[in-house]
């Protein structure tokens, strides 16, 4: 007899754009969406949660107990000070029933530190803006490229799913994302990017080519993505990795 995997998954920050992207792909993909969030109410998850603000100490403990309440299997963190706290305790979480893809707290930790990354990623030989020295926003030139990507460290493969947007900031409005499935080389720098830190699950790198064509790595955050929709390519693969998880 073949067990029927419950498609239940918990988001975290669902009051954010990224929370909000999230959860609207999961539900579009058949899963039912438990949201959680300390101030915001959505109305695009099946269910809501209000819980406590991350930096408080029983965050985790509520989050897991809720993971127990709703028989939830997966667990999507999108907000960057939640990463910490629950690499720190993600072990919990299978024993609560939910899978949580993130990596060590260390390279949690070292994802965090701007100056680390950029250090990190020169040493890997690529090319890194640096974060203590930012120009003003006017100043800066070249295309700005988001590429979405999660990695299994035990595939044969770097990268299960990859996908890339060109990002279009107009100031006061919110940057527009546009699809872009012929940067082979944006996606090569992701990749390499998220292989010099140690990091895998989902991730997202922001790199900027300039007019001669180099690619720069201007940051990267464990956040499934930002400024662009949940790619079909990384969702697939992050529900690849939970069914492979999932007991026999």
């Amino acid at each position: 007899m073949i067990k029927r995997l419950i498609k239940r998954v918990v988001v975290t920050g669902v009051g954010s754009p990224t929370g909000t992207a999230v959860a609207t792909a999961f539900k579009r993909h058949g899963w039912l969406v438990v949201g959680v969030d300390h101030a915001f109410r959505p109305a695009h998850v099946h269910q809501f949660y209000f819980i406590s603000p991350v930096h408080h100490p029983g965050w985790v403990d509520e989050l897991l107990l809720l993971v127990r309440r709703e028989r939830s299997t997966l667990v999507v963190p999108t907000r960057r000070e939640e990463f910490l706290p629950l690499a720190r305790r993600q072990r919990e979480f299978p024993r609560a029933g939910a899978s949580l893809y993130l990596p060590a707290p260390d390279t949690v930790e070292d994802v965090l530190d701007a100056r680390l990354v950029s250090h990190r990623l020169r040493r890997a030989g690529l090319v890194a803006e640096e974060p203590w020295n930012e120009r003003r926003r006017e100043d800066r030139t070249g295309r700005l490229f988001e590429a979405a990507l999660c990695r299994d460290v035990g595939a044969p493969q770097a990268a299960l799913g990859c996908a890339v947007f060109e990002l279009f900031d107009n100031g006061d409005a919110p940057v527009r994302a546009e699809r872009r499935k012929d940067e082979a080389a944006v996606e090569a720098v992701a990749v390499q990017a998220a292989e010099a830190l140690g990091v895998t699950g989902p991730a997202t790198v922001h790199i900027r080519r300039d007019a001669d064509g180099g690619l720069s790595v201007v940051e990267m955050t464990l956040s499934p993505c930002v400024h662009g929709p949940l790619a079909n390519e990384v969702l697939e693969s992050l529900v690849q990795l939970w069914e492979r998880d999932q007991p026999a």
